[in-house]
């Protein structure tokens, strides 16, 4: 019995003790912006308030999160499950007449 406790606790003291991994942080992503992208009423100045409006325009866009793909995913997973659970409660029904 001293033996198994001494193994457990050799085995699990490696997994505490372990250092904990650094987390990653994705780099940021670098987009080409050309001068035309800028310049809305193309007078060829960049003035304060299209630099403003270039900006709000970069920033709504992106932080809003991308949800439609995991709720496809999640009502797929959902439904597939009831499929196989209707399939199974059918092929059940025929094998016990």
């Amino acid at each position: 019995m001293n033996k198994y406790l001494a193994i457990l606790i050799i085995l699990f003291a490696g997994c505490v003790s372990m250092p904990k991994p650094k987390p990653m942080v994705a780099p940021p992503v670098v987009e080409q912006i050309t001068f035309e992208e800028i310049d809305l009423n193309e007078d060829g100045d960049i003035t304060e308030t299209e630099v403003k409006q270039f900006n709000k325009n970069i920033t709504t866009s992106s932080n809003q999160p991308q949800l439609s793909l995991p709720i496809w995913a999640t009502a797929g997973i959902i439904l597939l499950t009831l499929v196989m659970c209707t399939v199974s409660t059918f092929m059940r029904c025929n094998k016990s007449e």
